[in-house]
């Protein structure tokens, strides 16, 4: 059978980038908003960076760790690394460059500003690697290998 890999749906990753926007860039502009000085970027250029980037990240996110759950197939991982793998990876290379566009840009306070952030991506991506396993596992219930293809898409 020659169908697609499961993946998540549209709605699904359009709703979790505009949160991700809002959310994050709101955050961004609160926590530097604190301590606004003349030689750093102002608060609200923070949030908009924050926003803009959660927002796209986001979207790399769900793209990455569905790739990568069907990349490590359940032969060569465990079932658990299969599940955490994608989203430890995916968090780490998404977090280093946020961290660096912010270094870059002069926020006054990026630690606060990514940090919850990086901990709720990581929560996020192993989500997404769980919906995609149990989306696989319906696909095969009666075998103890996740199917790897189906033209199902998450919710």
């Amino acid at each position: 059978m020659n169908s697609a890999p499961v993946r998540t749906s549209r709605q699904y990753r359009l709703i979790s980038a505009g949160l991700a926007f809002v959310v994050w860039g709101a955050w961004a502009w609160f926590v530097n908003q604190l301590e606004d000085r003349p030689d750093q970027l102002s608060p609200v250029g923070s949030g908009l960076i924050q926003g803009t980037a959660s927002c796209l990240i986001t979207l790399f996110m769900l793209r990455s760790v569905t790739h990568l759950y069907h990349a490590f197939s359940a032969r060569q991982f465990a079932a658990r690394a299969r599940l955490f793998l994608p989203a430890i990876l995916t968090t780490a290379l998404t977090s280093s460059c946020l961290s660096a566009a912010h270094l870059l840009a002069g926020t006054a306070n990026v630690v606060g500003t990514v940090l919850p952030g990086i901990i709720v991506a990581l929560c996020f991506n192993t989500l997404t690697c769980w919906k995609l396993h149990q989306q696989c596992l319906r696909q095969s219930p009666k075998s103890n290998l996740p199917a790897e293809h189906s033209t199902d898409a998450i919710r």
